[in-house]
């Protein structure tokens, strides 16, 4: 799927340094498909990965010069969506991080739109109303066949599981462990949990852990 070139060496090292790292709640991150949904990729764990937006600019633009034929088309497509604003505008990798860092801290706590509102029992009851009962999009199995074909499902190879492997194994360092306890500190505690929850959790530890 990927050439065997510079940019896809470009590619993985970034997506090791944002899999290795901690994410800071102070910081802007945005998800980034490892293989492109557009190419086959899922939503499973392995294959995501939190980017800055530079980090996602980035790699959307090494995607380009990583594929070919139709490959190409789809990630030109991708980039081009992501890189332009409404106008038709280009960003830069530096200012389109800066924008997205920017306005992540405006629009964050006091700042953001909604802050300190809280929908009162009439509009949260006017919002059901206008819900309630309204019939389930269903696609028809032509139209289920189309997008199947559209957006067929590509398994990861074995050289992409390899490169998960050696970044699963490369060793973290004290100052890495610190900030990944710092970035967990509290959180989970003071939540109860149900009998079945903790069945749940329980049995989970005990299965075997399947390797990539």
């Amino acid at each position: 799927m990927f050439n065997d070139s510079k940019y896809t060496t470009w590619y993985y090292l970034i997506i090791s340094r944002a899999q290795s790292r901690p994410k800071e709640s102070n910081k802007y991150y945005e998800r980034h498909h490892i293989i492109p949904r557009s190419l086959g990729g899922s939503n499973q764990l392995e294959n995501l990965v939190w980017l800055t937006a530079r980090e996602h600019y980035l790699c959307h633009l090494l995607l380009i010069k990583m594929t070919t034929g139709k490959l190409k088309s789809k990630m030109y497509y991708a980039f081009i969506r992501m890189s332009s604003n409404s106008s038709g505008e280009r960003y830069t990798s530096k200012s389109f991080g800066f924008f997205k860092d920017t306005y992540a801290i405006i629009v964050r706590g006091e700042n953001h739109h909604n802050y300190g509102r809280s929908m009162s029992p009439e509009a949260i009851e006017k919002r059901s109303a206008s819900v309630r009962g309204k019939p389930k999009r269903k696609h028809s199995e032509e139209s289920r066949r189309a997008r199947s074909e559209n957006h067929p499902r590509t398994p990861m190879t074995e050289e992409h599981k390899e490169r998960l492997r050696e970044i699963a194994k490369q060793p973290r360092s004290e100052e890495h462990k610190r900030k990944i306890a710092a970035a967990m500190k509290g959180k989970g505690k003071g939540i109860p949990k149900s009998e079945e929850t903790r069945a749940k959790m329980s049995a989970a530890k005990r299965a075997p852990k399947c390797s990539l």
